[in-house]
């Protein structure tokens, strides 16, 4: 018996995908049967959870993060809102490494990690951005992606560009980063 079978193009709209599966085969004693056709209405970023993605979406992120200079250890506790593909405000965390220091001219090249969450749900973000002016105060540019999350945002993936400015007033150092991109959802 010979197994061949062929989907049809799928057809879309804003909000389902609809794919067409055709599958028949030969047997050589009986000649071609036609087994079965099968319409599937896929639901992207649904329950349906068929490993369809998203269309991508504008996606903002406006982050305001307060470090306690004084503790030494970059960890930074703020609040976000985001709108786009994600609509939520909550609280976050962010653990940052200033590398490559130069006193002289004040360009450091900054990479942050955090995790922004609201009720028990959770998107860490890591971010690589360089500042040219100082420390006090600062402005940076860079790149952001999501590294993982959980619960209503699991399979969230974004990218794209930050913005960010800080200023210090002992002992506090005083952070706004805005992540600009676009996400999508992608089921696994």
């Amino acid at each position: 018996m010979n197994l061949a079978s062929w989907t049809s193009p799928q057809q879309e709209d804003k909000n389902v995908v609809q794919r067409f599966y055709s599958f028949s085969w030969t047997d050589e004693e009986a000649g071609p049967y036609l087994c079965a056709t099968i319409s599937a209405a896929v639901f992207p970023g649904g329950d349906a959870g068929y490993g369809i993605a998203t269309k991508p979406e504008d996606i903002k992120f406006d982050i305001n993060m307060v470090y306690d200079v004084s503790k030494r250890d970059f960890v930074g506790i703020g609040t976000w809102t985001s709108e786009g593909v994600v609509e939520g405000a909550s609280g976050g965390q962010e653990q940052s490494n200033h590398v490559g220091h130069n006193e002289v001219d004040g360009i450091r090249n900054v990479h942050s990690t955090g995790a922004l969450w609201d009720d028990n749900d959770t998107i860490e973000y890591e971010a690589h951005a360089i500042n040219n002016n100082g420390f006090n105060p600062f402005t940076a540019g860079g790149n952001w992606s999501i590294i993982a999350d959980t619960g209503a945002y699991e399979d969230l993936k974004g990218q794209g560009i930050v913005t960010s400015s800080g200023e210090l007033n002992y002992p506090c150092f005083y952070v706004t980063y805005e992540f600009v991109g676009d996400g999508h959802f992608e089921p696994q």
